[in-house]
């Protein structure tokens, strides 16, 4: 069975997942104008998945500020949760004419959404065990140019000015404008709640010479890398790997157990993350439209009688 539900009755559930954050979901909604939904699947009365999402206009969306975040969903008894989940997304699209997911890489086993007609696209992500400091020689190298010129790494209170760098960069690699304004919003409230952190290089002369974004999930303790900037220079190799060295030095001493890097799809930005030495880790988008199901099923339907009259 599965139930709508209310935020305290997730919150009693006590997910260890930061998109299940009451928090993090009322300034998603609030970036993004959607509504939070909560469902819980029980299975012979005790709960088995639990969902929260974001819902417009009877469609479950990812949030429309345009960053690709992971989808509230969590297994609360993982055992053989394929048939379980398959009745879970079954019941879902009954509600609901469209479904946008971002599973988060958790989720290894995609039968269950292919079984209920959701289109799977696949995508990469690199995950660094913070207690794995080990890198390729260059990025080692570069590191220790960077302590030699006394770089400093300092945690803002807020993004000030450095937001510029982060729109025009986004802008250039074909980030959609009209998300901006939206996403500038998301990341400074939840830099204001203490779930981002935003960390910031600078020289011994305190100019600032590149910066970070990172997400936090204190529950599970991982670490998400939502933007980094470092401008184009004739040491920016020694700043980006100053930059990621020493903030995975800081989730470790704070207690987090990975660093996520959220993205390995580009070539260029893949084969940059990979010199830090991380894992390669596969996570899918599955989408779901009613519409375009059934006009599958009439496809199929005309298919079969065009066969059977031997037209």
């Amino acid at each position: 069975m599965l139930k709508k539900v209310t935020q305290s009755d997730i919150s009693l559930l006590n997910i260890p997942d930061v998109t299940f954050n009451p928090i993090f979901i009322d300034i998603s909604c609030q970036s993004t104008g959607a509504n939070a939904v909560y469902y819980i699947y029980y299975k012979n009365q005790s709960p088995i998945i639990a969902f929260a999402l974001f819902e417009r206009y009877n469609k479950i969306i990812t949030p429309t500020h345009g960053y690709p975040f992971y989808s509230g969903i969590w297994f609360i008894d993982k055992k053989d949760y394929d048939i379980d989940l398959s009745d879970a997304l079954h019941l879902l699209t009954e509600k609901y004419k469209s479904i946008s997911l971002i599973l988060p890489p958790k989720i290894d086993d995609i039968r269950s959404f292919i079984w209920n007609g959701f289109k799977i696209i696949n995508r990469y992500t690199y995950i660094k065990n913070c207690n794995d400091l080990s890198v390729k020689y260059d990025v080692k190298k570069n590191y220790k140019k960077a302590e030699k010129l006394n770089f400093n790494l300092t945690i803002e209170e807020s993004l000030g000015n450095e937001w510029i760098n982060y729109k025009n960069l986004l802008l250039r690699i074909g980030y959609n404008s009209k998300y901006l304004i939206s996403l500038e919003t998301w990341i400074n409230s939840l830099l204001k709640k203490k779930l981002v952190k935003f960390f910031k290089v600078s020289n011994s002369d305190k100019e600032t010479l590149g910066s970070g974004i990172v997400l936090l999930n204190d529950a599970s303790k991982k670490g998400y890398f939502l933007l980094s900037f470092v401008d184009k220079s004739n040491i920016q190799s020694e700043i980006n790997s100053f930059l990621y060295i020493k903030i995975q030095k800081w989730l470790l001493e704070n207690g987090f157990e990975f660093f996520d890097y959220l993205g390995a799809n580009t070539k260029s930005i893949a084969e940059f993350k990979k010199r830090f030495n991380p894992k390669l880790q596969q996570y899918y988008i599955a989408k779901y439209s009613r519409s375009y199901n059934l006009s599958s099923s009439i496809k199929k339907w005309f298919k079969k009688v065009i066969i059977f009259f031997n037209i």
